[in-house]
């Protein structure tokens, strides 16, 4: 499913590489109203994702800075001060936030990697449980697991919003969502 969401973003940056990803593509097909929808639509679920973003941050930090796990009030001024330097980066400029996701992402990728392909050698088939050990259907477990699964491809849409500047984006966004979201399953599957 993401590969195919992938496809349309992709054939949509290609065929309107304009500025505003989602919100462009639908206020062209649709009209402002549509538009409007789509970018506040848009804007709220970037707001919740960002704050399950912090949250999970300020916890996985907490295993090495335990007071966060204590102090409440700490935790929300990490994940606020968190919130904000990476806003006033990429407020700065694209280079700049572009800069910051390599960096991120090469700290988030290379260990997932290490754990994934070093796993290997010690999968045994004793380990696994059942199928579905959720004690419901098989319907309801896989679609739970589906609706937990896309959560990991949150964001493949943004390699279109800034569009415009982006050298060759007819070329490059579809390549970066493609690519980025076959890596991602990639490594998930691993």
């Amino acid at each position: 499913g993401a590969i195919l969401l992938a496809l349309v973003f992709a054939r949509l940056a290609r065929a309107y590489p304009n500025t505003g990803g989602p919100y462009a593509y639908a206020r062209r097909a649709f009209g402002d109203f549509v538009g409007f929808q789509t970018a506040w639509g848009y804007w709220i679920a970037v707001w919740a994702g960002n704050a399950a973003i912090a949250v999970a941050f300020v916890g996985y930090l907490a295993h090495f800075w335990p007071a966060l796990a204590d102090d409440k009030i700490l935790a929300a001024g990490v994940a606020l001060v968190t919130i904000w330097l990476l806003t006033a980066v990429n407020a700065y400029g694209v280079r700049e936030g572009g800069a910051v996701q390599v960096v991120t992402t090469v700290i988030k990728l290379v260990p997932l990697l290490m754990i994934a392909v070093g796993g290997l050698f010690f999968v045994k088939s004793g380990n696994f449980g059942e199928f579905n050990a959720s004690g419901g259907s098989a319907f309801s477990a896989v679609t739970a697991a589906a609706a937990l699964t896309l959560w990991a491809f949150i964001g493949l849409e943004s390699a279109t919003v800034p569009a415009e500047d982006v050298n060759d984006p007819e070329k490059t966004i579809p390549r970066a969502t493609i690519a980025g979201t076959a890596v991602t399953a990639l490594i998930y599957i691993l």
